[in-house]
């Protein structure tokens, strides 16, 4: 059966006349007609009443008793039993039998007002607008109870929403209790779909047995029930919170408004979870950052240390220091000193204070100056080091950065290489505006697992290795990058690396090309790589 409606003027109720004489239902449409009636339904059989009682639920019923097929006494129990449990439906009986019984009875029967037969009309309108004006009042209070009792539903909802949200940074499990409220309090389906960048992720979902909810993609189209909120985080756009309303449903203002406040929750919660998470992660990074830099940095230190105890022993004994052990105090606060550049260099890259100083370059030039700083160190390793015949071409960027970005990728491959190795250096062009550089060596290549690390921060192929922090190739990324280009590997384990770079061209317009380096910059590179490992 139909949901009662809720009318505004009395005059708008719609009115089942039930009566088998034509001529009582002639003049009962006529009274109620002069009075401003205009939804009236005449009936002659009191057994269609039934369904058009569940087809369009009527707000007055005027009723005779004595009818042919079905009596009006039977009537009032089929109209009662079809009625909600709390439906005030009124009855008028308009009869010609007087007797007290036949009142009783009828009013027994569920029937709110009782009139005999011939009626005055003006008192039969009366009474037909009081027992109206009793339902509409029945209505609006129904309708306000149902409105409070669906408030506190809500707020309980959102109530339970925040606090399964707010119980855990997991964001998967949290997800998943908040689909499984909203079904079936809210909803017969409800799904979370969360993006990053062009991937949508399904995170959680619950349904009703039979209920199809929709992919994200699809869920807006022209036919679909699905109803769709945005999860938004600041500026981000985190996914969406879809629901189905159920059956013979659609989401109305208040449900829609429930919803947003859901994704809005939502949407806070999985920020706070990325958050945490992305602290937890700092703190660990913070954490190993101590631990590489405190080990690291021990072991010069403890050189300098038996270094100083030696040159102690001798003087005490009036012998004359060993320059081997000044040599080694040198040597290792020259690394120490790397070591400490080497992260400045890197938080300047990680909060943007790195500046540039871009000039026009030879391409030939760079290669053949960073092979003469590094050969030195290639030469005592017994590594051949040369650069390839380079494209004859001009790049825009910093000469100190561009060299420093070498020195770091040949210092690498040398490290890496045994003796009687190769590391070369060369560069071409890749056709879109662009200068690809490459390192390449014969060592021993780097596993395949970890080949997504090796530009990470403290990465080592060898933890046991002493002769750095694992911040070289980290600091190659952030110069190529800061220059608007980009820089990978290709490496088999056991068949070598080779490590590319690129930058952009020198625009045709630029005035002049430098065919080398400023000197300091140069110096610098070599005074920075030079400096044997000890």
């Amino acid at each position: 059966m139909r949901e009662a409606r809720v009318y505004d003027d009395l005059t708008e109720a719609r009115i089942f006349v039930v009566d088998d004489e034509p001529a009582n239902l002639e003049l009962f449409e006529a009274i109620l007609l002069d009075d401003g009636f205009t939804d009236i339904r005449c009936i002659r059989d009191p057994r269609d009443v039934p369904a058009l009682q569940a087809a369009a639920p009527p707000d007055l019923v005027l009723l005779d008793l004595h009818m042919p097929h079905l009596d009006g006494f039977a009537l009032l129990e089929r109209i009662r039993a079809a009625a909600a449990p709390d439906e005030y439906l009124p009855v008028l009986v308009l009869t010609a039998d007087v007797l007290p019984e036949a009142r009783q009875r009828a009013l027994s029967a569920g029937a709110r007002d009782f009139l005999t037969k011939p009626i005055d009309p003006v008192e039969t309108v009366l009474r037909i607008r009081n027992l109206l004006e009793t339902r509409r009042l029945h209505l609006e209070q129904r309708r306000a109870r149902a409105a409070a009792e669906s408030a506190a539903r809500r707020q309980r909802l959102l109530a339970d929403a925040s606090r399964v949200l707010g119980a855990s940074f997991d964001t998967q499990s949290a997800l998943a209790c908040l689909v499984r409220l909203c079904v079936p309090e809210l909803a017969a389906g409800c799904a979370v779909d969360l993006t990053d960048g062009d991937t949508v992720t399904r995170a959680a979902i619950a349904a009703q047995p039979g209920v199809d909810v929709p992919a994200w993609s699809a869920s807006m189209d022209g036919g679909g029930r699905a109803h769709v909120t945005p999860l938004i985080a600041g500026p981000r756009a985190l996914g969406t919170l879809t629901i189905v309303p159920h059956a013979g449903a659609a989401v109305d203002a208040d449900t829609a408004q429930v919803t947003a406040e859901l994704a809005r929750r939502a949407a806070a919660a999985i920020e706070n979870a990325r958050l945490f998470h992305a602290a937890q992660q700092a703190n660990r990074a913070r954490d190993d950052m101590l631990a590489v830099v405190a080990h690291d940095l021990r072991n010069p230190l403890n050189t300098i240390g038996m270094a100083a105890e030696a040159l102690l022993e001798q003087m005490q004994s009036g012998a004359a220091p060993a320059p081997r052990y000044l040599e080694l105090v040198r040597r290792s606060v020259a690394r120490m000193d790397g070591m400490i550049g080497d992260l400045l260099e890197v938080n300047r890259l990680e909060t943007d204070r790195l500046v540039l100083d871009p000039v026009v370059l030879s391409v030939r030039a760079i290669i053949d100056e960073s092979v003469e700083a590094m050969r030195p160190i290639a030469d005592s390793a017994g590594i051949a080091l040369s650069g390839e015949r380079p494209i004859d071409a001009a790049v825009h960027a910093d000469p100190a950065r561009v060299h420093q970005i070498l020195s770091n990728l040949v210092g690498n491959a040398i490290k890496f290489t045994s003796r009687g190795g190769r590391v070369t250096v060369a560069a071409q062009g890749d056709g879109t505006g662009a200068v690809i550089f490459s390192v390449s060596d014969t060592g021993r290549g780097i596993p395949a697992d970890q080949i997504p690390h090796v530009f990470g921060r403290f990465w080592q192929h060898d933890r046991r290795d002493s002769r750095g922090i694992g911040l070289g190739l980290a600091i190659a990324k952030g110069l190529a990058e800061a220059h608007g280009g980009r820089i990978w590997v290709e490496s088999v384990s056991g068949q070598g690396s080779r490590f590319y770079f690129t930058l952009p061209l020198a625009s045709s317009s630029s005035s002049s090309v430098r065919g080398q380096s400023s000197r300091s910059s140069l110096e610098n590179a070599r005074s920075a790589s030079s400096l044997p490992p000890v």
